[in-house]
This record gives C-alpha cells, structure tokens and sequence, in this order.
C-alpha cells in the first residue's frame, strides 16, 4: 500500500471521526459550541474558505495550526471582545517567515489584507503562537488546552498508546464507553516530513459532552514546517521510552 492511499485513509479516519460527533450529537450525546460553519483539517485552508470557517454559539475564542506540505497555517477567531473576527496567518514554504496576514470580519463581511504581513508577525511571534496552540496555552490566542501535557500524562498508561506508522498514537478513552476516544494523539515522522494531529472529541462539562469549536486544533500532515517536525520528532522519542512496542 503506497503512502498516499495511507494518507487518504487516515484522512478519511479523521472525517469519520467529526461525523461521528456529528451523529452523537443527534443523538443527544454530545453537545455542539457552533453556531454555523466547519473546519476541514484535511482540505486546505484558502483566503475563500475563511468564510465558511466555525462560528461559536457563544463569546468564544478559539485557535488552530494547519500545516500541509510546505504550507503552515495558524487561524486566530476572536469573538469575545471588538469586531468578530477570523484572521489567517500563512507561511507558504515552511521558512518560519509570514507570508500572509487576512482578517475576515464576520459582521460586516469584509476582508483585511495586511500589507506588511511579516512586521505584524515576525518569526518569533509566529513561532510562539505555534508554541501556545501545541501546549494549549492561553494568553495571547485561545486554542484548545488539551495540549502537549495530555499527552505525556496518557503515555505513563502503556494501554493508551498503540503503534502508528513511523511513530504512535496515543488516545484517553471515555470512561461510560470505554472504546470510545475522548481525546486522539497521532504523531509519525518519515522523508516526505511530520503528521501531528491533537484531536478533541468531546469534553465533559457539568454532566454534559461537549464538543469544541474546532476539534483538531493541530493538524500537519507531510509537514516541512522545521518546528512541527521538531515536535513530532521529540514526541516519539518521548513515547518510545513507554510503549510496549518498544520493550
């Protein structure tokens, strides 16, 4: 089987997962926080689709990385305070340098091009903001918390982790329906560069599931980005030391 009927696969797998929460949430299982729009990990990101991205049903931030290739996006929304906002921050081959700052006001429905796009977001900036959203930290942006730190605690757990191409997966099971993901880690690393994928399904909030505004807030498949496969790179060998395949 060729890497790219893999890839296909794997995306396909992660589709079916959004579905999957789709469908629990008919089900009255799982509780949306949108109010209109999706997000396609695998499909990406152009300055187009920005209008279709997630809308939360609340005043409620959020952010993810999307890197594909030798593309990195990070995508800001801000809804809590000012205009509501989605904002576009590209570096088109993986130099660490940004490329591309858009802002799509919701309200008004109107694009914003920065024209020095890399003084608004120099290289350290922009790698920070890669920083936070892998670890979860919220200050600047808002991504989702279930960062880095999740998944060095599920690894203490061998029965969390399971072999996945080049590198792992690692996964927190819903304790009702003990088969059923939570939380999903893939992390693999080869020639043609780095999948990372932090995925949250659903959390727990006062007796309720509840699904995030953007469930996999990291996704990077073939990455070249130098600081993903860093990271990548680092939680394999992280993982190995615990696994049992490695025993």
């Amino acid at each position: 089987m060729t890497k790219s009927i893999i890839s296909a696969l794997f995306a396909i797998c992660i589709i079916l997962l959004d579905v999957f929460v789709v469908a629990a949430h008919n089900a009255g299982e799982v509780v949306t926080s949108i109010r209109k729009g999706a997000y396609i990990p695998d499909m990406l990101l152009s300055i187009k689709d920005m209008r279709n991205l997630p809308v939360p049903l609340s005043n409620e931030n959020y952010a993810f990385i999307q890197s594909i290739d030798d593309v990195c996006n990070i995508v800001i929304g801000n809804f809590i305070a000012g205009e509501r906002e989605i904002i576009l921050i590209q570096d088109k081959n993986s130099d660490g340098k940004v490329d591309l700052v858009v802002h799509w006001f919701i309200d008004i429905e109107r694009y914003k091009f920065e024209p020095n796009p890399d003084k608004e977001y120099n290289q350290e900036s922009f790698k920070k903001l890669k920083e936070d959203i892998i670890n979860g930290v919220r200050g600047r942006v808002f991504p989702n918390e279930q960062g880095l730190e999740y998944i060095r605690v599920l690894s203490q757990s061998s029965g969390n982790i399971k072999k996945w191409r080049n590198g792992f997966a690692v996964a927190k099971y819903d304790p009702d329906i003990p088969r059923q993901e939570m939380l999903s880690y893939f992390f693999s690393i080869d020639a043609d560069g780095a999948d990372l994928v932090f995925r949250v399904a659903y959390i727990p909030k006062n007796n309720i599931k509840v699904s995030p505004v953007i469930n996999s807030f990291v996704y990077c498949k073939n990455s070249k980005d130098p600081f993903i496969k860093d990271v990548t790179q680092e939680l394999i060998d992280e993982t190995k030391k615990l696994s049992p395949y490695e025993q």
